[in-house]
């Protein structure tokens, strides 16, 4: 007869730290719930990734990544968006999650995950009814620039039509 007891080790926190947009919500990314809790894409994205991290982690026996990626995930940070951004360049925070554009001046100071998700956002203008033609354009743009702006515009124009 043998005797064995089950303990579970108790959960050790990640040291990871994770901010995450709020407020304002941003719907279907990230929503704060009543409890406090958050819940979205990005929350489902994360939650992915971290078990992924926690698997790697266990499977190769690395203390230091077990140390850090612990047992179970930190809690959100709930931060602004810019306040994100600026705490990721000066290392107060590990992970912003929050849909963010990459530009070129970000990627000088930040890494970026691959994009998972295309939103397909563009701008969007007014629809006009009737007929319109070149020239009311061109007399539209003109008129709202200064002296000099339109100069360097029809220099531009032009020289796009002499040299295309």
């Amino acid at each position: 007869f043998l005797s064995s007891s089950t303990h579970a080790a108790p959960p050790v926190q990640s040291k990871l730290r994770i901010a995450i947009c709020s407020p304002p919500d941003n719907p279907p990314y990230e929503v704060k719930q009543p409890d406090g809790t958050f819940k979205g894409f990005d929350v489902d994205v994360w939650g992915h990734i971290y078990s992924n991290m926690r698997t790697a982690a266990f499977m190769d026996q690395d203390e230091e990544i077990m140390d850090l990626v612990g047992s179970e995930s930190s809690p959100f940070i709930p931060m602004p968006f810019d306040h994100i951004l600026s705490n990721l360049t000066v290392n107060n925070i590990d992970i912003g999650l929050c849909n963010v554009f990459v530009t070129a001046d970000r990627q000088k100071v930040m890494d970026f995950s691959p994009v998972y998700i295309e939103t397909g956002l563009v701008a969007v203008l007014a629809k006009k009814t009737g007929s319109f033609n070149v020239a009311d354009v061109l007399r539209r743009v003109f008129s709202s620039f200064n002296a000099w702006a339109r100069f360097s515009l029809l220099v531009i124009i032009i020289s796009g039509l002499i040299f295309a």
